[in-house]
């Protein structure tokens, strides 16, 4: 049974997250600093209303009409596990 997939697809894994929550994880995983947080106001001057939205408020993306368009699975169903193997030593 063909499965034609009509509009945007998300491919992603299955773990939605916000970036104030997977950010801190990548710098600990490359053994940088812990980002720093800026006043919506100042991030607005370089990111635009959009900017801020999408780094405070989006949880990320969901894929579950990729998965059944595609018949399709994330390689690494989390974004951990994906940082995990990726930047493994």
């Amino acid at each position: 049974m063909e499965v034609r997939a009509v509009g945007a697809l998300n491919i992603v894994d299955d773990e939605p997250a916000r970036m104030g929550v997977w950010l801190p994880e990548y710098a600990r995983l490359l053994k940088a600093p812990n980002p720093k947080g800026a006043p919506a106001m100042m991030a607005k001057m370089f990111a635009g209303d959009w900017g801020v939205a999408f780094m405070t408020k989006l949880r990320g993306a969901e894929n579950s009409r990729a998965k059944t368009a595609l018949a399709w699975t994330p390689q690494y169903p989390t974004w951990r596990m994906g940082f995990a193997k990726e930047l493994e030593g």
